[in-house]
């Protein structure tokens, strides 16, 4: 929670989940509490298939999943291991590359590439662990394997299925309501169901684990693996199945995705997890569920319409950004919703305040919306949050360090007051400061003896943190936060401008024991302005307030605290494919090392040379396409530095 006193006594590991958080799990359509007993949590998140740019509704998703994955360690002081499956592989793929005279493994990369610099330019936190289908070719076969072998998949003439006859009634678990007693649909979205050899599954409702190529088909062979079935590439289904398994073992804490992926997608996983660990109904049940909580996010609407890319009403993350930055420009979003599904934008290259500016406006519409709501997205609305969002700003940033700019500097200020400052307090003073406490730090007020920094938190919170621990109810939560800072704004526009020292003394007390928990809401769920304010009070909270040091003004220095780059996350991802592909070509090298022949010495000065180039593509192609300028000084070393300052 956010600790209202500055600095409380640390409590045991044991208080710290008197109050659970609980979340409302879409299997058991329950709230579940989430139980903190194991040193970290494991969360998987579907992630995108990259053929296309990012669009609002990726955006959606994964901004809100980032503010659950922060407030989940937050409020329950235990790390989250965050992997992403990314599908680099199937037939929108394919298709999609071939329009474009690519290949599919390079084309896929370019998206994945373009889909981190969206979701860092949105703020999203990098995924800890980011596994790719074509690098998971070997452990998806395995997997397949146990499932045919525990008798829940079978192989046709087109493939490999899976038999969901077989798994009798404990199919099914995340059907929705309308679907209960019926076939389950076709599962043709990516292509799974062969016009050819649709009598080749046993069931309507089986679903394909491995696609086997078409001998007379004219698909890229290079988006094709060998297998003991044939030659071909993996269902959709089985993808996430199989790299969780890979990743991070038999149980996941959480599973999370948008509510169109709950039925088939998540439903389909499911029974491929309990038929991997050989627990369909003739064996048993499993000891501990595949996943423990299953989260989903609602269905994004635009202009009063459900997004589609058949509506051709989709707005890309780049197009909707760009916008925001420049409003008085050509709208982009009128170009995506026009049918086109990229729009040229160079993200990077904008300014970082106006970037983050932005993202944190989209963030906040976001945050308005229950995760598991349904998202309504509009040019007007994600306007006003723009509004909004630099309205909050101003009272961190601007508001109130020029309100405490005027009182004694040398002051050391506490967030609860000491008894020889207390009796210098007004009622106002009081009432701002229990209104703060009650939000923020305890469920109710038990008068001004309770705020002593000697007494230990409730372990009852506050509003605030009560709204997050139920079901991560951050609209409510948002609402508390906006009285209180209403209470704020009213509390400095009153203050009496002759004060006396002590009369200052409790003002400045009250102002950062008020601004510090709002700083701290606001960094913990994401936002840029957020982390500004918390370095910029927190100055102020020991004494030494960053606009006393004589470097620049108060908002100078909070934005120069936010300089780092937003596309850092692309460019590490960069520089590990880089490097994994000039480990190859050494690795190569050695072994070619052990002989003595003048062909030997020939193969290794080729080897050399390709290594090189692998270094010479990096610095000149792909870095610049991520904003990035790389030059070799004379000394070796690099020169990194963003494209926007040359």
């Amino acid at each position: 929670m956010w600790r209202f006193q500055t600095r409380p006594p640390r409590l045991p590991h044991g208080q710290l989940c008197i109050r659970r958080l609980h979340v409302h799990s879409t299997l058991s359509a329950t709230s579940t509490p989430v139980l903190a007993d194991r040193p970290y949590f494991k969360w998987y998140a579907c992630g995108p298939t990259v053929y296309a740019d990012a669009h609002v509704g990726h955006g959606r998703t994964y901004v809100a999943l980032d503010m659950l994955r922060r407030l989940t360690e937050h409020l329950t002081a235990t790390p989250v291991v965050f992997q992403m499956g990314i599908t680099d592989v199937d037939d929108k793929i394919i298709a999609a590359a071939a329009a474009a005279k690519k290949d599919p493994a390079s084309f896929a990369r370019k998206y994945e590439a373009r889909f981190m610099v969206d979701m860092g330019a949105l703020g999203v936190r990098p995924p800890s662990l980011c596994t790719r289908v074509t690098d998971h070719i070997p452990q998806i076969i395995s997997y397949i394997d146990t499932i045919i072998r525990h008798g829940l998949a079978y192989a046709a003439a087109d493939g490999v299925y899976f038999d969901v006859a077989a798994m009798g009634s404990r199919y099914g678990k995340l059907r929705p309501s309308a679907h209960h007693g019926e076939l389950a649909p076709p599962d043709s979205a990516d292509g799974l169901v062969s016009q050819t050899y649709e009598h080749a599954k046993r069931d309507r409702r089986d679903f394909a684990l491995w696609k086997l190529s078409a001998p007379s088909s004219s698909t890229d062979r290079t988006a094709e693996w060998d297998s003991p079935w044939g030659r071909g590439r993996p269902g959709w289904h089985i993808e996430c199945s199989a790299m969780t398994h890979a990743a991070l073992g038999q149980h996941l804490d959480f599973h999370a995705g948008g509510v169109d992926l709950a039925f088939p997608h998540h439903c389909n996983e499911i029974a491929q997890a309990e038929a991997h660990a050989g627990t369909c109904a003739a064996v048993g049940q499993l000891a501990e569920p595949w996943v423990r909580h299953w989260l989903h996010t609602g269905h994004v609407h635009i202009d009063g319409r459900k997004m589609s890319k058949s509506l051709k009403n989709f707005i890309t993350v780049r197009a909707m950004l760009m916008d925001l930055c420049h409003p008085t420009s050509a709208a982009p979003q009128r170009l995506a919703a026009a049918g086109m599904a990229e729009v040229d934008a160079d993200i990077s290259a904008l300014p970082a305040a106006q970037l983050q500016d932005a993202a944190d406006a989209f963030r906040y519409l976001v945050a308005t919306h229950h995760y598991r709501a349904d998202f309504t997205y509009s040019e007007g609305r994600v306007r006003h949050a723009q509004q909004q969002v630099r309205h909050k700003a101003d009272l961190l940033l601007r508001s109130l360090p020029r309100a405490m700019e005027g009182l004694p500097a040398a002051f050391h200020a506490t967030a609860a007051p000491s008894d020889s400052v207390a009796a210098s307090w007004s009622a106002d003073d009081w009432a701002i400061y229990e209104a703060f406490a009650e939000g923020f730090h305890r469920a109710r007020s038990d008068g001004p003896n309770s705020l002593s920094t000697s007494a230990p938190p409730s372990p009852a919170g506050g509003a605030v943190d009560s709204a997050l621990r139920s079901d991560f109810d951050i609209p409510a939560a948002l609402k508390r936060v906006g009285e209180l800072e209403r209470l704020l704004e009213t509390y400095i526009t009153g203050r009496s401008p002759s004060a006396t020292d002590a009369t200052a003394h409790a003002q400045r007390e009250v102002m950062v024991a008020c601004g510090l928990p709002l700083a701290r809401f606001y960094d913990t769920l994401g936002f840029t302005f957020g982390r500004r304010a918390l370095r910029v009070l927190q100055g102020y909270e020991s004494g030494s307030a960053v606009s006393k040091t004589g470097e620049g003004s108060v908002e100078e220095l909070a934005d120069a605290s936010c300089s780092a780059l937003l596309a850092a996350q692309p460019v590490a991802r960069a520089f590990a494919d880089f490097r994994a592909t000039v480990r190859s070509t050494l690795r190569e090298l050695l072994v070619k090392n052990k002989t003595d022949s003048v062909a030997g010495r020939t193969e290794r000065q080729e080897a050399l040379v390709a290594a090189l180039r692998c270094c010479d593509e990096a610095r000149d192609s792909t870095f610049p396409q991520l904003g990035w300028t790389l030059r070799d000084g004379a000394d070796g070393k690099p020169i990194l530095a963003p494209k926007v300052q040359e």
